[in-house]
């Protein structure tokens, strides 16, 4: 007893292992986590160090490259990149996916633990995190209402840890953060005038503010702990430390300058619709319900305002969590809207409401259980799972459409209906499971490819295999039962059924005498199609490439550039400028502007996150909108302006910039100059704009030099001058103060007014062996120069980053024009390479051809077996052909690419026309197994498949047809994929009706031919 056979006999446990199903799939979906995409583990690593005061060439030689060194041996290191800048050094290295990001990150620590000794004295620890590139900040929170130290205190002390403690928050990023510490100015002529140095200082404060531990005592009674209390418990203390006797006088630390509960200093800048403002950046934890985040953070932020001191404010200034939700709305809508178009189809075909309803039920048992499975499988409900459910509505109810249809016919042919349910099934099981088992094979390869474009596809491959399979599942069982006990052939019929059949018999016939003509021309037939095909594959060159296609997010950014040593002060006047034009448009609703948001010290760099109206509520899109904006910053003087739309699917380490190469060589200045000729090139290709690289050598400086000789003479040393410098300029930290529970750095500098220029520095005083006070520019040499902002490496190798959006052009356009500038620019020993979303554009690619390969592979495979034949498979997938013609075509004629999108489409299609095919092949053997000719066979086997075949193939193109038409948020991501399975099954249904039939004549008779060749010779050899 089989499958069916069971559902038959035994119709309550059906409905039962229905209901089952139905249950499983509910409590998995509601408790699936919402994010806009897939999870994706991809191991990196970064090591941040910061040397205080430290020039780039500092960094990148003294601590960038012995963290470099240290970590280069570890096993399975993709790629090391680092940033060298002012102060700061930071090394990310990249592992094979394959790698355990745990194993990986200890590895990383166990090295650098190693080379902290190499590294310089007054260096911070290194920091080893584990970049989770799933937790970008989210939410963005503008608070308001306090100065910039008020603010920043506050919301260090208290918004922070209560956002840190929400379910699902993984981190909580502050731009515009002034951080709180102890100022110890320093007047240089007080302390010449008492013949103190900064070191004086720097001991004193060394001394005297302290707590060592001072142990217990222990009575006969009690036990008592002893406690050193010598931290400095205000800043008054500050002032009244004694820094040293002079003449019998102490000198306090008031004498010489003052100490001062301020801020470090401003490098920084954070404003939210022109109000200065600190942002809260949320990330949400990994694997985390980013709706349900947001809504938690929310809810806190609320709370948490009614504790707010008098003044303070908080706006949402930035929120993805809004275009997840909605883009996930509105694909669920598609499905509802594709199910019920669907619905009708197989009503118009099948004309009974019993019918349609026994058909119908596959789509939402389907669905549901499937569900329940991504739950299972650790999966989230995101863009990709519900478009392989939106796009699974039309291919879930084949199977059970083809099954009804045929114990329908078997009802007519004079069955009862328990009959016509076993022998029906019976008949279609075979080519039912062979064609859902080709289209799960579809998926297998996708499902596991390596790479990032692997995991990245890796949910919606088997989503879509899960709910194929449900639905084989649900068409050998509940349909059959169903059938068997309520669909009736009715012998007197109304007039629009009539109507109807008297059309779908007209259809038949026809397609009865172009069988016939195909069947004597079937080589015209073949070459036809050939052609069509060879024509189609020219369209894919005037398509154009990309990684994927850009939607509109209601949201986009603009960085800013000012010329290297630009004041924050004359930075932050042209950020203004910026704003007041981002904000003059009407489709913004909102800006959050900020200078130096990533901390690396560079102030004379900005960005505006901008929040639009959504597209419902405007009537140009955000692309318009981006490039009316790129005209009119451009119009600011002084500031070089990029504005980039937001992309989701780019989840690469190489921004959100279009274009992104990197080029390598030896020499930085070789490579600044080489950056600047091929942006100006490429600057100057239609179509490529806000052309930049992350190289500049041009940062003012002042060389300080010591005479050796002169400072000898003196009895000093580059150390103690260096030292003076550090201390007084650079600012060093010298201890802590702890108040309220939080502890704060105290470091000294001199005082503002006198570090101004040059001579400032000169005037800086220092104590000679002989205890006489002598001026630095008596021992030193200062000279202005340049030197360069950041100094970058890609594999331990000088890198710089070339940068660029696209606008018209697509991304393989582009990538060929820059392949042709560098391979006329390009030195010997400097080499280029795809970075960002141009790296995950040539990997994707490569990777999903090999997909369809191997894809295809598989379906033969599966096929051979399941039929028992070599040849068989061959026939079947002449499908694919003219299925490629439709899909390429439908692309091109709506304007779309050649993207991840349409070739995940079109690995679909791959195996959905297959399905058609197995209808045509499978009933055609049967009929040749009782007998028929092979022509004879073919006229009546194909007749009486038109029907089901173009039932399934309508239903599956109005199935998709909502997410074609791309009417929702996030719509115009996920409309290719749709395009192509349509136009692919469009072409590929008229076209296999008769070229199948007519290749399955060319083999079979070749093979006729040649077995009766043999047989001529082992008679003759006999």
């Amino acid at each position: 007893m089989n499958l069916y056979d069971t559902a038959i006999r035994r119709p309550v446990f059906t409905v039962m292992l229905m209901a089952a199903l139905i249950v499983f799939g509910v409590l998995g979906y509601v408790s699936l986590p919402i994010n806009l995409l897939p999870s994706l583990d991809i191991p990196v690593v970064t090591v941040t160090t910061t040397l205080p005061g430290a020039s780039p060439e500092v960094m990148d030689s003294d601590v960038t490259d012995v963290i470099e060194s240290a970590v280069n041996t570890i096993e399975g290191i993709k790629h090391i990149n680092s940033y060298s800048g002012q102060s700061i050094s930071q090394v990310t290295i990249t592992f094979d996916l394959e790698r355990d990001i745990e194993t990986a990150a200890q590895d990383v620590r166990d090295k650098v633990s190693g080379a902290v000794g190499n590294l310089p004295l007054d260096a911070e620890p290194p920091v080893v995190q584990k970049l989770d590139i799933n937790s970008k900040p989210m939410l963005w929170i503008a608070l308001s209402g306090l100065d910039k130290r008020s603010i920043s205190d506050y919301a260090d002390r208290v918004v922070k840890p209560r956002l840190q403690s929400v379910p699902g928050v993984g981190n909580v990023f502050m731009g515009g953060f002034r951080k709180r510490m102890i100022r110890i100015w320093l007047d240089r002529d007080k302390l010449a005038a008492f013949h103190l140095t900064p070191g004086d200082v720097v001991h004193a404060l060394g001394r005297e503010n302290l707590e060592l531990p001072a142990g217990y005592i222990e009575g006969p009674i009690e036990e008592l702990a002893v406690r050193n209390m010598g931290l400095f418990k205000n800043v008054r203390d500050f002032d009244r430390m004694i820094i040293a006797d002079v003449k019998g006088r102490p000198i306090r630390l008031a004498d010489v300058g003052f100490a001062e509960d301020g801020m470090g200093d401003e490098r920084g800048v954070g404003r939210f619709n022109l109000v200065p403002a600190l942002g809260l950046g949320i990330a949400p934890r990994s694997g985390a319900n980013l709706v349900e985040v947001s809504k938690k953070v929310r809810q806190r932020m609320a709370e948490l305002s009614k504790e707010f001191p008098r003044g303070v404010e908080y706006d949402i200034a930035f929120d993805a969590a809004e275009y997840v939700e909605k883009s996930i709305e509105n694909v669920q809508v598609d499905i509802l809207y594709g199910a019920f178009l669907a619905i009708l189809v197989v009503f118009v075909f099948l004309r009974s409401w019993r019918s349609t309803i026994i058909v119908s039920l596959a789509i939402p048992t389907s669905l549901i259980a499937t569900f329940g499975f991504m739950r299972v499988m650790g999966f989230s409900l995101n863009n990709l799972t519900t478009l392989a459910l939106a796009l699974s509505v039309g291919v879930v109810i084949d199977d059970a459409i083809v099954v009804l249809e045929n114990i329908f016919r078997h009802q007519e042919e004079g069955e009862t209906p328990v009959e016509a349910a076993h022998n029906g099934t019976r008949e279609i099981a075979l080519a039912a499971m062979a064609a859902t088992f080709s289209i799960v094979a579809v998926f297998i390869p996708v499902a596991y490819m390596k790479g990032m474009i692997g995991q990245f596809l890796y949910e919606f491959g088997l989503s879509v295999a899960v709910a194929i399979l449900i639905s084989l599942f649900v068409a050998l069982t509940l349909t059959p039962m169903l059938s068997s006990r309520f669909l009736r052939v009715r012998p007197r019929h109304g007039t629009l059924y009539s109507l109807l059949e008297r059309g779908f018999s007209a259809l038949e016939r026809a397609y009865s005498k172009g069988l016939g003509w195909t069947l004597r021309f079937r080589w015209s037939t073949v070459a036809l199609a050939g052609l069509l095909f060879l024509g189609s594959l020219a369209l894919v060159p005037l398509m154009g490439a990309e990684f994927a296609p850009q939607e509109d997010m209601s949201m986009f950014m603009v960085n800013m550039e000012a010329p290297v040593g630009t004041s924050i002060r004359r930075m932050d006047a042209l950020l203004q400028q910026a704003e007041r034009i981002v904000l003059s448009q009407p489709e913004v609703r909102s800006a959050f502007a900020a200078i130096d948001i990533d901390e690396r010290g560079l102030v004379n760099s900005g960005v505006i996150f901008a929040r639009m109206i959504k597209p419902r509520y405007r009537t140009t899109t955000q692309g318009q909108v981006v490039a009316r904006l790129r005209k009119k910053l451009a119009a600011i003087e002084g500031l070089e302006s990029r504005v980039i739309q937001f992309s989701f699917y780019n989840t690469s380490q190489g921004g959100d910039w279009d274009l992104a190469y990197t080029i390598t060589g030896p020499n930085i200045h070789t490579l600044d100059a080489l950056g600047k000729k091929v942006a100006e090139r490429l600057g100057q290709v239609p179509g490529i704009v806000d052309v930049d690289t992350n190289l500049d050598l041009e940062q003012p400086q002042l060389h300080i030099t010591v005479d050796r000789d002169r400072a000898h003479d003196l009895g000093l040393d580059a150390a103690s001058v260096f030292d003076t410098v550090y201390s007084l300029v650079a600012g060093r930290k010298i201890g802590s103060f702890t108040t309220e529970g939080k502890r704060y750095d105290v470091r000294v500098k001199v005082v503002p007014w006198q570090a101004k220029n040059a001579a400032d520095i000169g005037a800086l005083q220092i104590r000679t062996s002989s205890g006489a006070m002598v001026r630095l520019d008596s021992v030193v040499h200062i000279t202005p120069g340049y030197g360069p902002v950041n100094i970058n490496r890609t594999d331990r190798e000088r890198s710089l980053l070339l940068t660029a959006n696209l606008h018209g052009i697509p991304l393989n356009k582009a990538l060929e024009e820059l392949k042709r500038i560098l391979a006329e620019e390009l030195p010997a020993g400097y080499r280029g390479k795809p970075s960002g979303q141009a790296e995950d554009f040539a990997e994707s690619m490569s990777s999903l051809l090999f997909a369809l390969g191997l894809a295809i592979l598989i379906v033969y495979m599966v096929l051979a077996s399941q039929f028992n034949s070599f040849l068989h498979p061959f026939t079947i997938m002449f499908a694919l052909p003219p299925a490629a013609i439709g899909a390429l075509a439908a692309l091109y004629l709506t304007g779309n690419t050649f993207n991840i999108m349409s070739m995940i489409g079109i690995i679909l299609l791959f195996g959905l026309v297959t399905k058609n095919s197995i209808l045509l092949v499978d009933l055609t053997i049967q009929r040749r197994e009782q007998g028929l000719d092979r022509d004879a066979a073919l006229r009546e086997a194909c007749p009486i498949r038109l029907r089901p075949i173009l039932m399934t193939a309508v239903s599956m193109i109005f199935g998709v047809l909502p997410v074609a038409l791309a009417l929702g948020e996030g719509s115009e991501a996920r409309a290719p994929m749709a395009i192509a399975t349509a136009g692919g099954m469009l072409t590929s249904t008229l076209l296999t009706l008769f070229v199948v039939p007519a290749v399955y004549s060319i083999l079979d008779s070749g093979v006729e031919r040649l077995r009766r060749r043999r047989q001529r010779r082992w008679i003759s050899g006999g």
